[in-house]
């Protein structure tokens, strides 16, 4: 390469945000091992030297696109499980409150029985009890973490609707 080289070249890939993660093999005719040091140094994956093997190529390849594979497993295994710590944690210390606000809006619906105006204050508070009770549920039966876009950038958790 004339104007930048290889090493320059995965230098700008791993340190952008978007290209950071793409495996990189460096197919050279440098095989001194300083070159090499250089080459993981600057993010490269793999290196081969020239001339190189086709199937030597393919099979790093390959190696290479199944740790991403695992990672990719992994990271996501690593979401859910902290997801779902997270959602045991809300269900204990939002369900508990949640329970009692319900008992005391029926205890509450019955004694002001008649008030019709007081009535539906108080459905209104049981229906968007539910709801917040229906939400965690809907937490708690997340199996991968899916996101979608909200607003100014920011990516909110997916969450599936009872149908």
């Amino acid at each position: 390469m004339d104007v930048i080289d290889g090493y320059k070249v995965a230098e700008h890939l791993k340190g952008n945000d978007k290209t950071k993660f793409i495996p990189i093999i460096m197919i050279t005719a440098k095989s001194e091992t300083s070159d090499k040091i250089k080459g993981i140094n600057c993010g490269i994956d793999d290196y081969l030297t020239k001339p190189f093997n086709s199937q030597e190529l393919l099979a790093r390849i390959r190696s290479l696109l199944d740790k991403r594979e695992y990672s990719d497993q992994f990271v996501e295994g690593e979401k859910v499980k902290t997801l779902r710590d997270v959602v045991a944690s809300v269900n204990h210390e939002i369900n508990n409150p949640l329970t009692s606000v319900l008992i005391a809006v029926e205890s509450l619906i019955l004694k002001f029985k008649g008030d019709e105006d007081t009535i539906d204050r108080l459905k209104l508070i049981e229906v968007n009890s539910l709801r917040i009770k229906d939400i965690i549920a809907r937490l708690e039966r997340i199996q991968r973490v899916v996101t979608k876009e909200y607003y100014n950038d920011t990516n909110i958790l997916e969450l599936q609707r009872k149908r």
